[in-house]
């Protein structure tokens, strides 16, 4: 063991008890099998180095998945806050210009009740002047027909008077 290379104990360490490069224990070292091992050890590792690789790239994959949806949401997000901004701006919008109505409907209304109030004086004051105005046309026509009466009684007044006068019977004088 004293001539023994720590690169080739590094090299060959557990090979099958070989030192091999001319070791003192044992047989030389069997480089094919050695390099076959090697080579089924390094196959073996690019399956696994491939594997890995591929649920990398799958991860990587997944994840740039994950994030172009999150984006997506996101900006759908945006897009819905975006909306529903506008919704309230319209809201706010139909509010005002209600409020607005209402106000002008509450200034006719009272616009509408002085007018009401003024009409309503108007007709008070029409149908009394037209009550003023019936209540002189009866008193008239009551003058009119008392005037009648009093002609009429005139007449016939006349009338008899002049039959009475014809009998002789004139004036209490004696005939």
């Amino acid at each position: 063991m004293d001539n023994l290379d720590t690169s080739d104990v590094l090299l060959n360490r557990g090979l099958n008890g070989y030192y091999g490069m001319g070791g003192q224990r044992g047989y030389n070292g069997n480089f094919t099998y050695d390099g076959s091992v090697a080579n089924a050890k390094l196959d073996a590792n690019r399956e696994i180095l491939t594997l890995g690789h591929v649920g990398l790239s799958q991860q990587i994959s997944d994840n740039a998945d994950r994030n172009r949806d999150i984006s997506r949401t996101q900006q759908s997000d945006g897009h819905f806050t975006g909306i529903l901004g506008k919704i309230d701006d319209q809201t706010r919008f139909f509010t005002s210009e209600i409020n607005l109505i209402v106000r002008e409907q509450a200034a006719n209304a009272r616009a509408a009740a002085e007018c009401c109030c003024e009409t309503k004086l108007l007709l008070a004051e029409n149908q009394a002047k037209t009550d003023a105005g019936l209540a002189s046309i009866l008193a008239n026509q009551n003058c009119d027909q008392r005037v009648e009466q009093a002609m009429a009684n005139a007449a016939q007044n006349a009338k008899l008077d002049s039959i009475l006068a014809s009998n002789g019977h004139g004036g209490g004088r004696g005939n």
